[in-house]
């Protein structure tokens, strides 16, 4: 063997590959959606998995589902997808993703598309421990009560030597047992050679378990079957709407728990929703009732809630955002929102505004310092610095068939249920008279009022020919 055969070769064993059993329909759910994708704070529970499994930088990672969830599945996630095409059990699922899986040594990681609160430190323990005790297979434990429907793991002499499943063991003298937590981590080669040797179990599946006895009995070394104890909830698998709950319940909780670590106020943790992407800075405040979703981002020093929604957007340090809603968009520094405001998606707020309640924005930039009061809605709009927006004021930028733009300038003055009909603009230092009906643009600095608006000059000469005309 040539010295780069050695390399490969030495490399070749270090590749690390995944496989997520994630077939079957899960009836208990009682769902037309796959079980796997039924959502856990915002994300399916396979995004769950395979985000935990992705952390350990495998070569490989392939998702073996059933015809029927394979469509759902490929829309919902970005995964390698290999379908067992009958349901025959774990090892057949197994045997499909192998014939997959394009690496040819090396370790593979088994896992389940229902496990959401694994942790990727737990896995790298797994794998980590596998291939320095040099194992042949690997695999996760837990204690457990004995009224589980897990498998229990037999041992004579402290050595591994099977696996039998809850309907076929006799536990009635026991309190606990090790219990089996359906993850697994192989040597590949190994697990290719044999994977066809396991035979029909007595209900027509068959089953990966049936391996551990098969290593079992073909060898002596004491090392070949190595196990990991991990925490009883990180292999909770969900396969009913009671178990999504309490894994979403741990999973939240989790989360909170690391933000409150790292130096953020989450006033109430019971009644506050934080989802997996959402990054909050120390010294931020979440009130009660609230739900940071998607790719949001606190800033240090902000306050959100109570009783606020804030998706996938960015709020700004020291900003407020009061019982209102946010929608992809950006909140800047010391901005104050709401209460009962909603900033709906493409709105960009600039540093030192005020956004009143029962506003309403889309699509719209509002530059530093304005004032956006009460009851109004903007919509496709762009505002300059220092404007004062009046309560009631409304930008009408759709005609029935097109959306239109308003512009705004620096220093305007919007007059309280002042109609802005898109296109228009409103030039520097101008100002409206309260309910003007705008439908041209207003040059900077000129006042307009009345409907349609006009230029206040122009206004009182009509009144004044008016009357003379009399």
């Amino acid at each position: 063997m040539t010295s780069d055969e050695s390399s490969n070769s030495r490399s070749n064993l270090a590749q690390l590959g995944v496989l997520v059993l994630a077939a079957g329909r899960g009836t208990r759910m009682k769902s037309r959606t796959p079980k796997v994708l039924h959502p856990i704070l915002g994300k399916p529970m396979l995004d769950h998995v395979l985000a935990c499994a992705a952390a350990l930088d495998p070569d490989e990672i392939v998702v073996v589902t059933d015809p029927a969830s394979s469509s759902p599945i490929g829309n919902a996630i970005s995964a390698h997808i290999a379908i067992q095409q009958i349901p025959l059990g774990t090892a057949d699922a197994v045997a499909v993703g192998l014939d997959a899986l394009e690496i040819e040594a090396g370790t593979v990681l088994v896992l389940n598309g229902d496990v959401p609160l694994i942790r990727p430190g737990s896995l790298q323990a797994i794998v980590d421990g596998h291939r320095t005790g040099q194992a042949t297979i690997t695999l996760a434990t837990f204690s457990a009560a004995s009224k589980t429907r897990y498998g229990s793991i037999q041992r004579r002499d402290g050595r591994v030597f099977g696996i039998v499943e809850a309907a076929d063991d006799d536990r009635a003298s026991l309190d606990t047992i090790e219990a089996n937590g359906g993850i697994y981590a192989f040597d590949l080669g190994w697990l290719r050679r044999h994977i066809g040797d396991v035979r029909v179990s007595a209900s027509g599946e068959y089953y990966l378990t049936s391996l551990i006895a098969t290593l079992a009995r073909s060898t002596e070394d004491p090392a070949a079957i190595e196990t990991v104890e991990l925490e009883e909830t990180e292999l909770l698998g969900v396969d009913d709407r009671h178990r999504l709950a309490t894994a979403e319940a741990i999973l939240r909780q989790r989360i909170l728990f690391q933000h409150m670590a790292a130096g953020v106020t989450i006033v109430d943790p019971d009644r506050t929703v934080v989802e997996r992407d959402v990054q909050i800075e120390a010294d931020a405040r979440i009130e009660p009732g609230c739900f940071l979703r998607g790719t949001t981002v606190i800033r240090n020093g902000a306050t959100v809630g109570p009783y606020s929604v804030v998706e996938s957007s960015t709020i700004g340090c020291d900003a407020q955002v009061l019982q209102s809603w946010v929608t992809e968009a950006t909140i800047g520094d010391r901005v104050r929102v709401g209460p009962f405001a909603r900033i709906r998606p493409g709105s960009a707020i600039e540093p030192d505004v005020h956004i009143g309640n029962f506003v309403e924005t889309k699509a719209t930039h509002i530059g530093s310092g304005s004032h956006v009061h009460h009851f109004s809605y903007l919509g496709d709009a762009e505002l300059g610095t220092n404007v004062n927006v009046g309560a009631g004021t409304i930008t009408c930028n759709y005609d029935g068939v097109n959306k239109h733009r308003t512009i705004i300038g620096d220093d305007v003055f919007v007059g309280c249920d002042t109609m802005l009909v898109a296109p228009v603009e409103l030039g520097s230092g101008s100002k409206t008279g309260a309910g003007a009906v705008v439908t041209r643009s207003v040059p900077a600095g000129m006042t307009v009022v009345g409907i349609p608006a006009r230029p206040i000059e122009s206004r009182k000469n009509s009144t004044t020919q008016g009357e003379h005309g009399r």
